[in-house]
């Protein structure tokens, strides 16, 4: 009979280690769990690739989507004056948005001066109306920002129109009046109220001048 109760004894130890290991391993999976997701949790925002942020803000003259990390109000507000202006064939707000010496630099040498800015607009408005074939008063439905390089980065290409601004207005001027910008690549989305479209990507620059917000396209 002595022999029997220890045999039960033994048993019942095995069965309590054995369920111990078992919680323990839970524990552990828990754990480990926990940890990855504070590895996750731990990334900042401002460490992420553009795209991370996506946002589409409809209160603009022309709706942008747009990472919200990396572009501010006024420079929305700009890029959307910009296509408003192609799309209703604005020359005055045209002007407002663009610089003027470099708008008469980009005519005279892509177009070999042989357009003013309201046939610039009128030729670029009637490039985002055939995006849709056979489409009738198709408009922009939003401007997609799939990218953004501020100017220390690699590949913003800044120092092409920085060049370009000394050469126009003299050696000095960007280190007088420049004082930021971004090189953005759009896509127009259009529609006609039916269909929708893809246009070309385009790269632009949004560049900061004496504090005011300017499209090179």
């Amino acid at each position: 009979m002595q022999r029997k109760r220890f045999q039960g004894a033994g048993r019942l130890s095995a069965l309590t280690l054995a369920l111990c290991l078992a919680l323990s391993g839970f524990s552990g999976c828990g754990s480990d769990k926990k940890t990855e997701k504070a590895a996750e949790e731990s990334v900042e925002m401002s460490d992420m690739e553009y795209g991370a942020t996506m946002r589409e803000d409809s209160s603009l003259d022309v709706p942008i989507e747009y990472d919200k990390r990396y572009l501010n109000e006024d420079e929305l507000k700009v890029l959307a004056q910009y296509y408003s202006a192609i799309q209703n064939e604005d020359t005055d707000a045209l002007a407002a948005c663009t610089v003027d010496f470099y708008m008469d630099y980009y005519l005279d040498n892509a177009y070999g001066g042989l357009l003013d800015a309201s046939a610039f607009l009128a030729q670029q408005h009637e490039t985002l109306q055939k995006t849709i074939e056979n489409g009738t008063d198709v408009t922009i439905q939003k401007i997609y920002v799939s990218d953004c390089k501020r100017q220390e980065e690699a590949g913003s290409s800044i120092e092409y129109l920085q060049n370009m601004f000394n050469e126009l207005k003299g050696d000095d001027y960007c280190d007088q009046h420049w004082k930021d910008c971004k090189t953005l690549t759009v896509q127009p989305v259009m529609t006609d109220g039916t269909n929708y479209a893809e246009a070309d990507e385009a790269n632009i620059f949004l560049v900061n001048l004496d504090g005011s917000y300017y499209v090179c396209a």
